[in-house]
């Protein structure tokens, strides 16, 4: 099987290196909430920037020392000509997966008398944040977030489990930590059809900038959705 996958995926890392790259920024976001305290408004945006550079810097550190080759220039290629289609590839995503787990909320309250509750970053942008405030957190969940995670998630952990398992299973384990680390028992149903969704896309286009624009159209949606309710007072 190794010998039948080609670069970019590729690479000279054994299990024990892969497990460092997954508990550093672990360790880095456990360590920054235990001695580094923002109050107010500031505190989720200030946390969410440290935990983005900490993907990146991990993803950089390691890649450095494991690839052998330029990982940047592999990984970031050109989309021309697959622009449109990521983008409809997104939306589609996005909307069914929202259908879905819509539809999983309903039976979860039916059947066990469970109510779904909204996502702490989306709680607090509703009910706390307002102005300059929400352009900032705006640039960090559509911008700077789906960077850093498709980097360290499809870039790096994806591309490393597909060197030694299949591709369902690659795909599956990268998409279910990717699920996990977002905290949200309620978000990881649509948020693990999302990291699948992601990885689709970057084998389709072979080229890390699809998942990542199919990222920043997921978050960028519920944004969108997100300011529309708290103008209409929905919220």
């Amino acid at each position: 099987m190794h010998k039948e996958i080609q670069e970019p995926f590729y690479s000279r890392w054994g299990f024990s290196e892969m497990v460092l790259i997954f508990l550093g920024p672990l360790l880095l976001i456990i360590l920054v909430d235990m001695f580094f305290t923002v109050e107010g408004v500031w505190a989720p945006l200030v946390s969410g920037l440290i935990q983005a550079l900490g993907l990146l810097f991990f993803a950089w550190l390691f890649i450095g020392l494991g690839y052998k080759y330029d990982f940047w220039g592999n990984k970031f290629l050109n989309i021309s000509g697959f622009g449109g289609r990521i983008i409809k590839w997104s939306l589609l995503l996005w909307i069914g997966a929202t259908g879905l787990n819509f539809l999983f909320q309903i039976f979860m309250a039916q059947v066990f008398g469970l109510s779904p509750q909204p996502q702490e970053v989306i709680s607090y942008i509703i009910t706390r944040v307002e102005g300059v405030h929400f352009v900032l957190y705006g640039l960090l969940i559509v911008i700077i977030a789906p960077l850093a995670e498709e980097i360290f998630f499809r870039g790096l952990l994806y591309t490393y489990l597909r060197r030694w398992i299949n591709l369902k299973g690659a795909a599956a384990i990268s998409s279910g930590l990717f699920a996990l680390a977002h905290g949200e028992v309620w978000a990881f149903f649509p948020t693990f059809l999302a990291g699948l969704g992601f990885t689709i896309l970057f084998e389709k286009v072979r080229s890390l900038w699809a998942p990542v624009i199919g990222h920043i159209i997921w978050n960028g949606m519920g944004l969108i959705i997100v300011f529309v309710a708290m103008r209409f007072g929905i919220y």
